[in-house]
């Protein structure tokens, strides 16, 4: 066990330990699809679901905004093979003498992985993100002092903004909470994987918790799959904040050959991770709560209505995420991504309702389609749209009692 001294400032060792585990898809019951063999084959239908395109079309990747992965590592030619920034960090499983302090390179491809769906210049969320490797991982377990040395780094000593932890233990230690506490003061937003059942068990809706997912301080990500369903694998519980694409979701092999899907509350957490990113980066000023209410009001409800211990407050929705933080009045994401097609709107006054409109458009401005929608209050999100193959651009109408307000066109993502 090891515990931070105020005083000095250093790192105590304490006799005792704990595990922490990885939750790789290895833990998931799912099998994952085939490798995809190209860059351009890892598009999925996860990045249509959030909204993906509105990021880019606002010039959003995540630029300046560090991002600590206290995971496996990353492949030491991350950098070339995606286009990512990754800067030198630290290999918490040596000695802090030792000669390979500095060798973070990832022997069993989780780190890579996660990695690869932040900032990964083919399926990354937030390609222009700096990703700091904080190595606790050679195998499926760790000791938790690994994990705690690496949170304190990640703030003091390498300025992290955003910490991604797509790891747990079923143990409540008080020194991890304390880190945990530690970082949070700080400014920094600490995202967690909520955890994966094992054995093939199926959920209670009251599962055990995972820590550090269960802190108060600490984002819980869940799973779902392509139809916005909880992944059979994620725990569910009252410290699930939100959920997020796990389940056959695009990432870089271990080998940098190709690009695979994989299954895994592991690889929702970073997608939370990257909408961090994004979010620091419109607005820099963007303190850890802040960000947890944004997740909040920006969620598309799902399972029962309000909170729920499978979906938390509901599926992480980026475009509208991002929407809000920009203050942006009139905000329409049309994707396409292979059959999939996806549709989010932003009304950024809550409490007046309203009726939605789409008309969509071929090339050259022929009219292809006109759909009625029903919304709510404040943001709107539709999934497997039937959508004309010809349609290129859509206007949306918001229809209020006050206001007849055309939103902007967006391309679609095909």
């Amino acid at each position: 066990m090891i515990r931070r001294c105020a005083a000095e400032g250093t790192l105590v060792a304490w006799a005792e330990d704990t595990e922490v585990t990885l939750f790789d898809p290895e833990e998931a019951m799912e099998t994952p699809e085939e490798a995809a063999e190209t860059p351009e084959e890892a598009e999925s239908w996860s990045r249509a679901m959030l909204g993906a395109d509105y990021a880019a079309a606002c010039g959003l990747t995540g630029a300046g905004i560090r991002v600590a992965m206290i995971d496996s590592g990353i492949r030491p030619d991350f950098a070339e093979l995606t286009g990512a920034s990754v800067a030198e960090g630290v290999n918490f499983l040596v000695p802090e003498d030792s000669v390979e302090r500095r060798n973070t390179a990832d022997g069993i491809g989780h780190g890579t992985f996660v990695a690869s769906i932040i900032a990964s210049g083919a399926a990354g969320l937030a390609p222009g993100a700096e990703l700091v490797p904080l190595k606790c991982f050679d195998s499926q377990n760790s000791s938790i002092s690994c994990i705690i040395a690496a949170i304190y780094a990640a703030v003091d000593e390498f300025e992290c903004r955003i910490i991604n932890l797509s790891l747990g233990t079923s143990s409540d230690n008080p020194l991890l909470r304390e880190a945990v506490s530690y970082a949070y003061e700080k400014g920094a937003i600490l995202i967690a994987a909520s955890g994966n059942l094992r054995n093939g068990r199926v959920s209670t809706g009251d599962d055990p918790v995972y820590y550090p997912a269960a802190y108060g301080e600490v984002v819980s990500v869940g799973a779902v799959d392509c139809a916005k369903q909880i992944a059979a694998f994620s725990v569910q519980n009252a410290a699930v904040w939100i959920a997020a694409p796990g389940m056959n979701v695009p990432g870089l092999s271990r080998t940098g050959t190709e690009y695979k899907t994989e299954s895994g509350t592991s690889y929702a957490a970073p997608a939370v991770a990257a909408a961090a990113a994004l979010a620091l980066e419109a607005d820099p000023g963007l303190d850890p709560a802040g960000f947890q209410a944004l997740l909040q009001s920006s969620a598309e409800d799902a399972g029962a209505e309000g909170f729920d211990n499978a979906y938390g407050h509901g599926i992480l929705n980026l475009g509208l995420l991002l929407a809000q933080v920009r203050s942006d009045g009139g905000s329409l994401i049309l994707s396409r991504c292979g059959e999939t097609a996806c549709l989010s709107a932003f009304q950024p006054d809550p409490g007046v309702p309203y009726v939605l409109m789409l008309a969509l458009y071929a090339e050259g401005g022929r009219q292809v389609g006109f759909s009625v929608l029903n919304a709510g209050e404040g943001g709107f999100s539709l999934n497997n749209l039937a959508l004309p193959e010809e349609a290129e651009t859509a206007t949306l109408f918001m229809v209020s009692p006050e206001t007849f307000l055309p939103l902007t066109e967006e391309r679609k993502n095909s």
